[in-house]
């Protein structure tokens, strides 16, 4: 019998929470794939818990910065399961921060969530390996 993968994004896998939040930023590793920085943190749970920023004094109108938001989580929506099969289903607090200047194309921005899903999976390879 088939698993099918899901292609849903609940809110539970939302991060939520001043105080997680604060984790986040305090404790956090990051990587890199312009136009996107991930900040990423164990969590101790089975699922991945993200939240999107898109910078206000880059994208002056709520409707840019609504469409990047958009267009970020349903890039992390389709792509959430290269993370999961990389890490052993190990679950991660997760900020995407956009740093780039100018609006992207879906396509683009989802090859590069790709790029930034793969690098965070190979970060906490190296840990493991670490220690």
């Amino acid at each position: 019998m088939k698993t099918e993968k899901k292609y849903s994004l609940p809110q539970s896998e939302r991060l939520r929470g001043k105080t997680r939040i604060d984790n986040l930023f305090a404790n956090a590793k990051g990587v890199l794939s312009y136009p996107y920085r991930a900040l990423f943190t164990p969590n101790g749970e089975e699922k991945s818990v993200i939240m999107v920023s898109i910078p206000k004094r880059k994208f002056k109108h709520a409707t840019d910065r609504n469409l990047l938001r958009r267009r970020t989580r349903e890039a992390y929506r389709l792509n959430k399961a290269l993370l999961a099969e990389q890490t052993a289903n190990k679950g991660f607090d997760i900020a995407f921060l956009y740093i780039g200047d100018k609006k992207e194309e879906f396509p683009y921005l989802q090859k590069k969530m790709c790029d930034l899903l793969n690098k965070i999976a190979t970060k906490v390879k190296e840990e493991t390996e670490q220690e």
